[in-house]
């Protein structure tokens, strides 16, 4: 007795891998959404200094301030990061480009 045929699955790996894709193209570049932080920051901001909110807005918006300052900051530590390891990227393919048209010998 023949052994039963496994399914394809290529499709639905493909899918997924498409979803994913999709989901990584509308959360923006991390500019983007490092600018969209800083804009709820200001707006947490203007809660916090409004002298007529309540008690409950107001340590909502403190605690909201902490987390969203958090992630700002790791977001921008990334940026940073990107940025720095692209150019040591760049500059590794000039030093790899001089050896091998022998400016190095």
């Amino acid at each position: 007795m023949a052994a039963p045929k496994k399914p394809n699955t290529a499709p639905a790996r493909m899918g997924k891998k498409k979803k994913a894709q999709r989901a990584a193209e509308a959360a923006g570049t991390l500019e983007e959404v490092r600018l969209k932080l800083w804009r709820a920051l200001g707006r947490v901001e203007e809660i916090l200094v409004d002298e007529g909110a309540d008690a409950t807005v107001t340590l909502k918006a403190a605690h909201c301030l902490s987390q969203t300052a958090s992630v700002y900051v790791r977001l921008t530590e990334a940026g940073e990061l990107e940025r720095r390891m692209g150019a040591l990227e760049e500059a590794l393919r000039g030093r790899r480009g001089m050896a091998s048209s022998g400016a190095y010998a």
